[in-house]
This record gives C-alpha cells, sequence and structure tokens, in this order.
C-alpha cells in the first residue's frame, strides 16, 4: 500500500513511518521538516497552503494526518498559529484528498477531547468510550477544541466524496523521540540530577499513558477496512497516575531517589478513564508494554544521545 504522513519527522509521525516500513508499505512523508527515517520518501509540504497540498498530497491509498501544533504549552501561547495549522490546515489537506481522489484519511486526535469527564483521581474514575457524548462547549482547553473541530471536519468533508475517514483519540504517548519538558523527561532528568522528583498536587492525577511504539502499532492497524468511517481510541490499557511514574522511577532508579510534592497547578486536567474496547474487537490490537519496561526503553535511549539527561 501507499501511505502518506503528515507531521511524518514528528514524535508519533516518525514512529508510524517505522512500523509502516517495517510492514512492506511504501511510505511518502509530507512536512517542512526532513525525517531521519531510512527507506522513506520526503515530499517538503506546508499544509497551510492549499496550492501545496494540492499538488503533492496524491497518488497514494491512505493518509495519516498528524501535522498539528500538538504542544498543549505553544497552543496556549500561540491561539491564532495554533487554530490555522490545526483547523485551516486540516481543511486544506482535506480538499487535497477530495480533489485528488486519495480514498482514505486516517486522522490523530486527542482523548482530551473527553476531558469534560475528567474523575478527579482514579478511585472515582468515569469510563468513556467513542459513544461518549462530546460538547465542544465545555472544552476549555485551545489545543482540545481545535482537534475535536478537525474531527467533525474529517466526517463532515467525507461526507458526499470518495473519502473515507477514520477518527483515532490518542491517549499520551511517551518513549523515545519525545520532546523534553514532558513528566517522564522531567521526572528522569531530577532523579539523575540528584534532584527530588517534583509532582503537583497529590499525585492522583492521571492519564492514559501509552508507549509511542504501541500507539504507533495501533495506528498501523488501523488501516484495517473494519476501521473505516470509524471513531476508535488508541490508548493505554489502564489509566496510570502521577503518583506511580514516580515510584516506578524509583523503582528503577533505586531508593535514594526523592519524591517532593508541590502545590497543584490552577486547571490542571485530573484525568479521564478512556476504554479502549473497540480497537481491541476492530482492529484486535491492544498495548504492550508495561510502564516499567516503557520508563527503561525511554530512559535508555535518552541516554543514548548526545544530550543526556545529566548534563
Amino acid at each position: 500500500m501507499r501511505v502518506g504522513v503528515t507531521g511524518g519527522a514528528g514524535f508519533i509521525g516518525s514512529h508510524i513511518v517505522d512500523m509502516l516500513i517495517k510492514g512492506g508499505h511504501e511510505v511518502i512523508v509530507f512536512d517542512y521538516v526532513n525525517p531521519n527515517n531510512d527507506g522513506v520518501r520526503f515530499v517538503h509540504t506546508d499544509i497551510l497552503n492549499l496550492d501545496c497540498c494540492l499538488n503533492n498530497i496524491k497518488n497514494i491509498d491512505v493518509l495519516y494526518h498528524l501535522a498539528a501544533v500538538s504542544d498543549v504549552n505553544i497552543a496556549i501561547k500561540d491561539k491564532p498559529r495554533t487554530v490555522e495549522v490545526n483547523i485551516k490546515g486540516t481543511a486544506n489537506v482535506l480538499e487535497a484528498l477530495s480533489k485528488n481522489r486519495v480514498p482514505r484519511i486516517i486522522y490523530a486526535s486527542t482523548e482530551w477531547v473527553y476531558s469534560a469527564f475528567e474523575a478527579g483521581n482514579i478511585a472515582n474514575r468515569i469510563l468513556v468510550d467513542e459513544t461518549s457524548p462530546i460538547n465542544i462547549k465545555n472544552m476549555t482547553h485551545i489545543y482540545t477544541s481545535t482537534k475535536y473541530i478537525g474531527e467533525v471536519l474529517c466526517e463532515n468533508y467525507c461526507k458526499g466524496t470518495e473519502v473515507n475517514f477514520t477518527i483515532l483519540r490518542f491517549g499520551i504517548p511517551y518513549g523515545p523521540r519525545s520532546r523534553n519538558g514532558t513528566v517522564f523527561y522531567n521526572f528522569l532528568k531530577n532523579a539523575l540530577n540528584g534532584k527530588p522528583i517534583q509532582i503537583h498536587g497529590s499525585g492522583l492525577q492521571f492519564r492514559n499513558f501509552i508507549y509511542v511504539e504501541d500507539l504507533a502499532t495501533g495506528c498501523v492497524a488501523a488501516l484495517s477496512e473494519n476501521a473505516q468511517n470509524q471513531i476508535i481510541n488508541i490508548a493505554g490499557q489502564e489509566a496510570i497516575s502521577i503518583n506511580k511514574i514516580a515510584e516506578t522511577i524509583k523503582e528503577i532508579l533505586g531508593p535514594h531517589t526523592v519524591i517532593e510534592y508541590i502545590p497543584s497547578r490552577e486547571g490542571d486536567f485530573l484525568g479521564t478513564l478512556v476504554s479502549i474496547d473497540k480497537a481491541k474487537q476492530l482492529l484486535e490490537w491492544a498495548p504492550k508494554k508495561t510502564l516499567y519496561d516503557g520508563i527503561v526503553d525511554y530512559l535508555n535511549w535518552i541516554l543514548s544521545q548526545k544530550e543526556s539527561l545529566t548534563s
């Protein structure tokens, strides 16, 4: 199969590209950054330029659309660009697919669209799935609302066209190639530098964290015809609290690791438990990597890079 990936040079995209190549697919990355993957064709593409999309995104069987402003901190700082990239960029991509008769788009969304169902802690968690009602008026984050509007665009745009859609709502990924500043990176860096792991609030806040290679495997499984015109959660097997991440790092690095609690952050999303039963049934997929093994692999990868956590 001939598969395109917008944002294929990024954290999640690069892992999806690796999995696609491993599966024998011909892969084309549409991005403005040259990917590091071997055996992939690169086409420099600006999704904010409609003519560029029309000229470049064609002659493929399916497109994974991951290009977006995905760092929530950047999204808050530059809301106009977030809206432009995540909404206008998605509309340009959909227009190119329709005009060039590309039969399918797989759109990367987020579990954050369920944020209105936040539970407060794992003990009183609320289980949500793809049928749970979502009201954009309840979304308080620009990143979340723009990604959800992208979902709506995919569904509405594909009506009356030859384009089929699949919407994947991602859990929170971690692992090799992720950016600095994530909770995993910050905790590991502090611990290795002899500083306390600092937890905001009680540490009971949780996410459906997922090792990035498990996420990529789920994305590739979504090539199945069973996933056409479906919304599917691709998230972790269980809710993982911030406390559990810290305690697992302490287990890996040793008892000298100190965990320290500091005041909570205003507006911190406390967590929603997301069901992956649909992915298990339709795609015969489930994440495999344990939190312990995932952190060990991530730590080893970071230490193998030029910029060490101890620097």
